[in-house]
């Protein structure tokens, strides 16, 4: 099913950590807030397979 926006409510959210930290930030704290899954795949955007790939719900790891 699509969203307001035109997304699918199975996708999770994808941001850009170089442009769009502010976002996340906020999105990160909202499912804090809101008791909801925070655990998030990091990953590098150029590099391929699980090269330098990461899964926390730690804030402060992801944000370094």
């Amino acid at each position: 099913m699509l969203s307001v926006l035109g997304q699918v409510d199975w996708l999770q959210p994808t941001f850009n950590l170089k442009t769009q930290m502010d976002e996340f930030v906020g999105e990160y704290k909202k499912r804090e807030r809101t008791y909801e899954n925070n655990v998030w795949i990091v990953k590098a955007f150029n590099l391929a397979r699980s090269v330098d790939m990461i899964v926390t719900d730690n804030l402060t790891q992801i944000i370094r």
